[in-house]
């Protein structure tokens, strides 16, 4: 996505120009050339559990996993805030609601980036079916951008999922865009990514996922979950392009959860993520 293409020209720029002027270039590409960026439908992780492994769906049970595999079942709601970078320009706020119904599952969440020059909100439903070891699902996203003096755009898009399970492994795949939406005459970015995970043990899993992105070169994932003390959990992950190392904690307290992530990166600030998650 343009995320890679973005960080890039930070990767340049912070070797060229002070930390402080860095910040302001920042606040302005998103105030001044924001339509352009989500033109390629910019979907961006707020859910602490997906941050802190690196975006591996399949370790996660968050209700939000509907938005980025919309195969998954995970009955519950959840409730995120992230602040990429630490830049006070950029809050979001991630809301995502699931309900299984014995072979199928419907699920409802929202999206919202909000300041005073930008509002953007994406609203997404979901359906999934489940037969034996197979999942199969589909997502309906309709996003909305205003851009404050300058310009708005909106798009309907269709994602689709598959997961596959079998004995200690998991296996999925997911297709983002499949209807080729586009914002502003310009076609929204295609995803294709592949993940498995690993049941080690009762108290560990690992995974790896590869992606391919319309325009963009294939990139990788690799994670880990840990359970420590009656469940709860320690998670990590790694990603290039650019190298970004991900963590977090998962406190869990029968069907309720606290979850706190952080992100590294090699030039910026920390991301800070928090999810509240209550399973049914």
């Amino acid at each position: 996505m343009l995320y890679r293409q973005f960080n890039k020209i930070i990767s340049y720029l912070r070797h060229n120009i002070s930390y402080q002027v860095l910040r302001v270039f920042i606040a302005m590409f998103f105030l001044v050339t924001g339509n352009e960026l989500y033109s390629f439908y910019f979907k961006t992780y707020s859910d602490a559990q997906l941050i802190s492994v690196s975006e591996l769906s399949l370790l996660c049970d968050t209700p939000a996993n509907i938005l980025y595999q919309p195969a998954s079942f995970n009955e519950g709601i959840s409730a995120s805030y992230s602040n990429p970078y630490g830049f006070s320009e950029i809050n979001l706020i991630q809301l995502s609601l699931q309900k299984i119904f014995k072979d199928y599952a419907l699920g409802f969440g929202s999206y919202f980036y909000n300041n005073p020059n930008i509002s953007d909100i994406q609203i997404y439903s979901s359906f999934a079916y489940k037969y034996q070891n197979l999942q199969a699902g589909f997502s309906l996203n309709y996003y909305q951008m205003k851009v404050k003096n300058y310009s708005s755009d909106r798009l309907l898009m269709l994602d689709l999922g598959l997961i596959w399970k079998h004995q200690n492994f998991k296996y999925a795949i997911s297709y983002s865009n499949v209807t080729q939406s586009s914002m502003k005459g310009i076609e929204a970015n295609s995803l294709i990514k592949f993940e498995t995970t690993f049941k080690v043990n009762a108290y560990s899993d690992i995974g790896i996922s590869f992606e391919k992105e319309k325009y963009f070169d294939y990139r990788y994932a690799i994670a880990s979950s840990f359970k420590f003390y009656k469940n709860n959990k320690i998670n990590m992950g790694f990603m290039p392009n650019p190298s970004q190392f991900t963590t977090g904690i998962e406190i869990n307290l029968d069907n309720k959860s606290l979850i706190y992530s952080i992100r590294t990166h090699q030039e910026l600030d920390l991301t800070h993520s928090i999810t509240l998650k209550y399973l049914f």
